[in-house]
């Protein structure tokens, strides 16, 4: 193992674990948002693993993208105001959050596989956020990972996989219960399941686990028309029928637009008008 620290100033910048060498070369990104520690726990779960293991080819591992951000449990970087999964490819001349997205994005250039881990909150489902365009190796990558739940992602340019996927990468978001809190055993078993990814493309030797995936062409976010006291009236995982319920705020009914798979709900706490409610994914694909 090759531990790297990358730097764009003077103590700014992330660490970069390296195991192995040559091809495949696979790049697991955490931390891109500094209030989803979920995902940096699940990196460093796997780099725990990786120590103890023979690796046929490279897996480049960054706990940690915007630490600035994680001291203070932001989403952005603090220095900027930037979402450093807004700003990719970067730019090396440019601001704080823009000359880390450059650094990554070399790294990212670099690899054959691309892998970001993000938070979704206490109450969501474990899922992959793909492309499924006819150009785009990221549903083929999809299917390497045993994550049940793989949705369509609206493919927001400026976000890490979205801009490797558009340039030939295969590039995956994946989604874990948990942002600032979170639980372990989740963590646990989400890196896991990475290392059955590692094990499919012949980087570990071990198991690989096998699911069957339910692949849905996209979601629907749906936001509060009210501000007050939310009343959750659906669990992730739920399948619910358009005109449902989701949810109440102060006795205004929120109601699903779509009928669908609830991927991530809002937990019972006050809302604004705009505030975030549920994620919904929608069309089966199979």
């Amino acid at each position: 193992m090759i531990v790297e620290r990358v730097y764009i100033a003077q103590n700014i910048g992330f660490t970069v674990y390296t195991f192995g060498k040559g091809a495949p070369r696979v790049l697991i990104v955490a931390g891109l948002h500094g209030d989803e520690v979920v995902g940096v726990a699940t990196a460093r779960i796997l780099i725990d693993k990786l120590k103890n293991m023979t690796i046929r080819g490279t897996v480049k591992i960054i706990p940690i993208a915007n630490e600035l951000g994680l001291y203070i449990g932001s989403r952005a970087n603090p220095i900027d105001g930037k979402d450093l999964n807004r700003v990719f490819p970067g730019n090396e001349n440019g601001t704080v959050s823009e000359r880390l997205a450059a650094k990554i994005w070399s790294l990212a250039l670099e690899s054959d596989y691309i892998i970001d881990l993000h938070g979704c909150g206490e109450l969501c489902i474990p899922h992959i956020l793909t492309l499924f365009i006819s150009s785009d190796k990221s549903a083929d990558l999809a299917k390497l990972i045993p994550i049940e739940y793989v949705v369509g992602s609206q493919a927001i340019r400026g976000q890490l996989f979205v801009e490797a996927a558009y340039v030939g990468k295969h590039a995956v978001l994946i989604e874990i219960p948990g942002t600032r809190s979170f639980r372990w055993s989740i963590a646990e078993d989400i890196a896991m399941r990475l290392l059955s990814f590692l094990a499919s493309i012949g980087i570990v030797k071990r198991q690989s686990m096998e699911i069957k995936q339910k692949l849905f062409k996209g979601y629907v976010s749906i936001v509060s028309n009210y501000e007050g006291l939310l009343r959750r009236c659906v669990e992730p995982g739920a399948e619910v029928e358009q005109g449902m319920s989701i949810a109440e705020v102060e006795g205004e009914k929120i109601v699903a637009p779509v009928s669908g798979f609830v991927v991530m709900v809002t937990e019972s706490k006050f809302v604004r008008i705009g505030d975030s409610i549920a994620r919904i994914a929608t069309e089966p694909l199979q």
